[in-house]
């Protein structure tokens, strides 16, 4: 039911996204809810697709990222993207680890 909701949720925000200014935020909630649905390789598809767009990728979407792909069994691919965090100057908080 819930990955039903997201995928909804998902088409709704596809549809009418070329209304409103998309930001990191709107997309990190969006990859959230990917990840709790337990769909990580969507929301690593949705912060690929950010970094792809040129849209600022801030700490808010890389913990994301990292719980979905955690949630997901993805913790040595979750490792790479915290590295790559690291490289980029984005400072982790205590959500992060």
């Amino acid at each position: 039911m819930q990955k039903e909701a997201c995928q909804a949720g998902s088409t709704v925000f596809y549809q009418t996204k070329s209304r409103f200014l998309l930001t990191a935020k709107t997309d990190s909630i969006l990859i959230c809810g990917w990840g709790k649905v337990g769909d990580s390789g969507k929301a690593r598809e949705l912060f690929e697709s950010m970094l792809e767009q040129g849209c600022p990728v801030d700490l808010l979407a890389y913990n994301s990222l990292l719980e979905a792909l955690c949630k997901g069994g993805h913790v040595d691919e979750a490792m790479d993207f915290l590295n790559n965090m690291l490289s980029k100057k984005v400072e982790p908080d205590a959500f992060t680890y």
